[in-house]
């Protein structure tokens, strides 16, 4: 009795064809992997937003400062947010690949560490919030109530940078503290009235003044 087999040829066309498949999905599949990740950080984003919202329903409106200074220690934002469910008692320290802080950009590979073998994946407005020393009764900038922001949805308030703070290019060139743009050209960001979203490199004014991205008394 004869049994059907492939041959030689049809053998190699079938793997040719699985090959030209595999071409066409692999990189469908890796697009799709960094939309994932984008939206994972937007959910962060989201999740610092409610955070930040709390803290101002707790403190008559104020938002959080950028730092206060409690010698020997700086207490930063981060510290602030974590009684809201913003962080937990590793701040941004990334432990192991399987437990990342809400705080880590999920684009971010494990390797990404810097001082301290802390993780910044995200920076606060150092246009917006304030630097406070007790000691030395210095303010700076000028800490900001949400009743003044004239214009809060187009307002920003942290993003994605390598530092704990963010600013506009006319505050300084430190590649550290500019606004990254990790998610397809994009930057995952929060506003003012605790919405997230993407932004590409021309919606950022590289301005501190006179836009209602960077400065919440334009109106």
């Amino acid at each position: 009795m004869s049994k059907n087999r492939f041959t030689l040829i049809e053998l190699l066309v079938v793997i040719a064809i699985i090959a030209v498949l595999s071409g066409m999905l692999l990189p469908t599949l890796g697009t799709t992997k960094s939309k994932a990740r984008g939206i994972q950080c937007l959910n962060n984003m989201k999740q610092l937003g409610y955070g930040f919202t709390m803290y101002r329903q707790d403190n008559a409106e104020w938002f959080p400062d950028y730092g206060l200074y409690v010698s020997p220690y700086t207490i930063l934002w981060i510290n602030l947010l974590e009684p809201y469910g913003c962080g937990d008692r590793i701040g941004c320290r990334v432990v192991s690949s399987n437990r990342r802080s809400l705080l880590h950009c999920p684009e971010l590979k494990d390797d990404f560490i810097i001082a301290s073998n802390m993780q910044y994946s995200y920076g606060y407005s150092c246009v917006f919030a304030r630097y406070y020393n007790p000691a030395k009764t210095t303010l700076y900038p000028k800490r900001g109530s949400v009743t003044k922001l004239f214009h809060p949805s187009e307002f920003f308030i942290c993003g994605d940078t390598q530092n704990p703070c963010a600013n506009p290019l006319d505050q300084g060139t430190e590649w550290y503290a500019m606004l990254l743009q990790r998610h397809s050209s994009q930057t995952a960001m929060v506003m003012g009235d605790a919405h997230a979203e993407m932004r590409g490199v021309e919606q950022i004014p590289t301005s501190s003044s006179g836009n209602t991205f960077w400065d919440p008394t334009k109106q």
